[in-house]
C-alpha cells in the first residue's frame, strides 16, 4: 500500500474528526483546495454529512473550501477503472439475465432450477434472473466468475456442486454475449478485464485516496487501488495505541482484521443492556431511555437504530408520535407500497386471467372510482366493492372470462362494472355482450401482444389517465410521495422503452407491467427532511452518525451481528473458500462498529427482544457475551428469565389506548341505539330471544335492522 494509516481516536464521532484532519492536511494560505482528493465513505448519507462538516469547519476557520470528490466503497471501482463503453444499468442487466436464462436450453435450466415448469411466465423468469444478477454482483465484486466457483467446487469443496455452477457459467456467458450484441458493458466484467490487462492510469484521474472509517472493501477494488499507484490515506476510527497490538486490529487499508475482532472482548456493560419481551416492549424501552436523558438533549442529539426485519419501527413511530415527536425513518417508503405501483400490480393480476380475487383487489384501490368513471360508469369505489362482494357471495365466480352468470341480484350492475373496465367502445367485452357506447374501458389498452418497448407508452398513458384529475403540490408530503413514485415508474419505463433491440421481446400487457415492477423492486422513496424529527436509521449507519445518543434495538443474533444462513447457491462454507464476505467476517465488522459506537457516543442503549411480534423466539446477540465467564452466565439467565405474558390491557396500551381514556374511535360505533315505535317487535322467535339475551345491541343490528357483513372471503358455497 502506497500511503498511511491515521488513527483518529474514538472518543468522539468519526466524521467531525475526519473533516478536521482533511482541513489540516489541505489548508494553505486560507484556502483548502481538495480537488485532487477522492474521499471514500461507507454510504451516501455519510458522503453528504462529511461535505456539510467540511463546509462548517472551513467556515469556522474562515477559510475557502474547494470540496473533494466523494464516493462510496461500491462506487470507487468505477473511478479507478472507468468502463470502456456504456454500462448496463440494473434494469437492462435484469432483462439480459432473463433472456439469457430462457435461451440457455432446457437441460441447462433443469440443472440450475430442476422444478422450473415449461409454462413459466416471464415474471417467474425475471425473479430467477434477479437471483442470478445478485450472485453475479456479489461474486464479481470479489473477482470471481461463475466458472471460478465451479473450479473451487471440483477442487475439494465439502459438496461438489460444480455441475450446477457449470450450467450457471453457461448462462453467464450468454448474458455477456447479449450485452455485447447490444453494445453495452457489464461493469463487473469490465473491472476483471482491466485487472487482467493492466489498469491504464490517467493523470489526475484519482489523485489522493482517503478511506474514511471503512469496515469492508471488495477485493476487486483493493486490487484496482494497488494497480492504480494512488496514494491512499486510511482514516481509522480507533485510538493510536491499537496500532501496536498483536494480532493487528486493522489491515493495511484500515479495515478491521477478522483475527482480532472475531474474538475481542467488548465493553458491553450491564447498564447499557435491556432485555425485553416483544417489539412493542423494545419501543417502550426506547421511550424509557429517552425519558432518562437530561433536559438539554434535543431530537438532533438522538439516533435510533433498527433492523429492517426487527418489526420495531411501527411501534417506535406510534410511541414517539403519541408524545408529539416526529420521526424520520431513513430507509423511506418502499416503492412497492405506493399507490401507483399497487395499481399497476392489481391491473396486471386482473388482466392475467381475469380472476375474481384480482378484480376485488383492483376495486379496493383508492383510484378504482376513477377507472370506472373512465369506463363510463358512474359508480363510486365503495359501492362497486359492495356490488362485487354481493355478486361474489351469490355466484362464487373464480374467473370472469366468458359469460358472467345471471342472478337475482345485481344482474345488470356487475356485468356493467366489468364492461366499464375493459370494453372496446362498441365491440365485445368478456361476459358482457355488445356495448355500443363508444367509450373504451381503461384496461383494454393492455390486451394483445407486442414488443416490450412498445408497451411502455401504454403503461405511462394509463397512469396519466388515472392521475390527471389530481392537483398535486410538492409541498404536501403525500403529493410529493405520489410524484416520486410516478417519477420512478417513468424512469424504468423510459429505460425499457429505449432498451436495445437485442434485449427487446414480444410479451403481453400484464407481462410488460410486471417487467416495470421488477425494475422497481428494492427501491424506496426517501423521507421528507425534518430537522426536528428523531432519526431512525439502520444499524450500519449508526457508527457514522455524529449524534451523541444512540439507542439500538434488535440486539439479537441475525440482526446484530448480521448473518446469512441457508443460501441455496453460496453457503457460508463455500463463501469462505471463495474469499467472499462470510458470517465470521460480518461478525468481525459488526464487533468493530459496536466497539466504536460504545466508545464514541455519550449514551448508548442496547435493546434485545426475546420474541418477534408473532411470538417466535429470538436469540440474543453473541456480542452480548464478549465478557467474563461469570457475566456470560448471568446474562444467559437474565435473557431466559421471561416475565409473565402481557395482558389485553397491555396490548391496548401498545396501541396508545389507556383504560378509560377518551378516544375518537369507539366500539360499537354508536354507544346507544334508539328504536322507533314501529321497530319494536311484538313477538319473537325462540332463537331471537336467545340473541336478545346474549347481546341486545347485536340483536337490534341483525334481527331488527337486518344488517349483515359482506366480504369475499368465501371459498365454497354455503348450504
Amino acid at each position: 500500500m502506497n500511503g498511511e494509516r491515521v488513527f483518529l481516536g474514538w472518543d468522539r464521532p468519526i466524521l467531525p474528526a475526519a473533516a478536521e484532519h482533511l482541513l489540516d492536511h489541505y489548508l494553505r494560505d486560507g484556502v483548502a483546495d481538495m480537488r485532487t482528493a477522492t474521499v471514500v465513505l461507507p454510504g451516501s448519507r455519510a458522503r453528504r454529512r462529511l461535505v456539510e462538516l467540511l463546509l462548517d469547519e472551513a467556515d469556522r476557520r474562515r477559510a475557502i473550501l474547494v470540496p473533494p470528490r466523494t464516493t462510496t466503497a461500491g462506487g470507487l471501482a468505477e473511478i479507478l477503472a472507468p468502463p470502456p463503453g456504456p454500462t448496463a444499468d440494473p434494469i437492462v442487466s435484469l432483462r439480459a439475465w432473463s433472456l439469457a436464462l430462457r435461451g440457455s436450453g432446457p437441460g441447462v435450466v433443469a440443472e440450475v432450477f430442476p422444478h422450473m415448469a415449461d409454462t413459466a411466465s416471464p415474471a417467474e423468469w425475471d425473479r430467477l434472473a434477479d437471483l442470478l444478477a445478485s450472485m453475479h454482483q456479489r461474486l464479481g465484486g470479489e473477482g470471481h466468475r461463475f466458472s471460478d466457483v465451479a473450479r473451487v467446487c471440483r477442487a475439494g469443496a465439502p459438496f461438489d456442486d460444480s455441475a450446477r455452477w457449470d450450467a450457471l457459467a453457461h448462462v453467464q456467458r450468454g448474458y455477456l454475449r447479449l450485452l455485447a450484441r447490444a453494445g453495452i458493458v457489464d461493469p463487473f466484467e469490465s473491472r476483471l478485464e482491466a485487472l487482467a490487462t493492466g489498469v491504464q492510469r490517467q493523470e489526475g484521474q484519482v489523485g489522493e485516496l482517503w478511506l474514511v472509517a471503512l469496515a469492508d472493501l471488495p477485493e476487486v477494488t483493493r486490487r484496482l487501488m494497488e494497480s492504480s499507484g494512488a496514494v491512499v490515506h486510511a482514516l481509522i476510527h480507533a485510538p493510536q495505541e491499537m496500532a501496536a497490538l498483536q494480532p493487528e486490529p486493522f489491515d493495511a487499508w484500515g479495515l478491521p482484521a477478522v483475527g482480532y475482532w472475531a474474538q475481542v472482548h467488548l465493553p458491553v456493560s450491564d447498564d447499557v443492556l435491556a432485555m425485553v419481551e416483544r417489539p412493542v416492549s423494545q419501543a417502550d424501552a426506547v421511550m424509557a431511555a429517552l425519558e432518562a436523558l437530561d433536559a438539554a438533549t434535543t431530537t438532533q442529539d438522538v439516533v435510533l437504530a433498527v433492523h429492517p426485519r426487527s418489526e420495531v419501527v411501527p411501534y417506535l413511530e406510534q410511541r414517539l408520535g403519541a408524545r408529539g415527536l416526529a420521526t424520520r425513518y431513513a430507509a423511506g417508503t418502499p416503492l412497492m407500497r405506493t399507490g401507483p405501483v399497487r395499481l399497476l400490480q392489481a391491473v396486471a393480476d386482473y388482466m392475467d386471467g381475469r380472476r375474481y380475487p384480482a378484480l376485488a383487489a383492483l376495486l379496493r384501490h383508492p383510484e378504482a372510482g376513477t377507472l370506472l368513471h373512465r369506463g363510463g360508469m358512474d359508480l363510486s369505489a365503495p359501492h362497486a366493492m359492495e356490488v362485487a362482494d354481493a355478486y361474489f357471495n351469490d355466484h362464487l365466480p373464480s374467473s370472469l372470462g366468458g359469460s358472467i352468470p345471471k342472478g337475482e341480484k345485481f344482474t345488470e350492475v356487475f356485468p356493467a362494472l366489468v364492461r366499464a373496465l375493459e370494453r372496446d367502445g362498441g365491440g365485445e367485452s368478456p361476459g358482457a355482450g355488445r356495448e355500443g357506447s363508444g367509450i373504451e374501458g381503461p384496461l383494454r389498452r393492455f390486451r394483445g401482444k407486442r414488443l416490450l418497448s412498445r408497451w411502455m407508452p401504454e403503461v405511462m398513458g394509463f397512469l396519466v389517465d388515472v392521475y390527471r384529475h389530481l392537483e398535486l403540490d410538492r409541498s404536501r408530503p403525500e403529493d410529493r410521495r405520489l410524484l416520486e413514485a410516478l417519477g420512478h415508474i417513468r424512469k424504468v419505463a423510459l429505460t425499457l422503452d429505449q432498451a436495445p433491440a437485442a434485449l427487446d421481446e414480444e410479451c403481453t400487457g400484464p407481462e410488460a407491467i410486471r417487467a416495470v415492477l421488477a425494475g422497481l423492486a428494492g427501491e424506496s422513496i426517501p423521507p421528507d427532511p425534518d430537522r426536528r424529527a428523531v432519526e431512525i436509521l439502520e444499524w450500519l449507519e449508526v457508527p457514522l452518525d455524529d449524534a451523541p445518543v444512540a439507542l439500538i434495538t434488535g440486539f439479537n443474533e441475525g440482526f446484530l451481528p448480521e448473518s446469512t444462513n441457508g443460501d441455496p447457491f453460496l453457503p457460508d462454507s463455500l463463501s469462505t473458500r471463495l474469499g467472499l464476505p462470510d458470517n465470521r467476517r460480518r461478525l468481525s465488522r459488526d464487533a468493530y462498529r459496536l466497539a466504536a459506537v460504545l466508545h464514541s457516543k455519550k449514551t448508548v442503549r442496547l435493546i434485545a427482544g426475546r420474541r418477534s411480534a408473532s411470538g417466535d423466539p429470538l436469540r440474543p446477540s453473541r456480542l452480548m457475551f464478549r465478557t467474563s465467564p461469570e457475566q456470560i452466565a448471568e446474562r444467559v439467565l437474565r435473557f431466559l428469565d421471561r416475565p409473565e405474558e402481557s395482558s389485553p390491557e397491555a396490548d391496548l396500551a401498545a396501541l396508545g389506548v389507556q383504560p378509560g381514556e377518551a378516544t375518537d374511535f369507539t366500539v360499537p360505533p354508536e354507544p346507544v341505539v334508539e328504536l322507533q315505535p314501529h321497530e319494536i317487535p311484538d313477538r319473537l322467535r325462540v332463537t331471537s330471544l336467545g340473541s336478545l339475551m346474549d347481546d341486545p345491541y347485536r340483536f337490534v343490528l341483525e334481527d331488527l335492522w337486518h344488517l349483515d357483513g359482506v366480504d369475499d372471503a368465501a371459498r365454497e358455497m354455503d348450504p
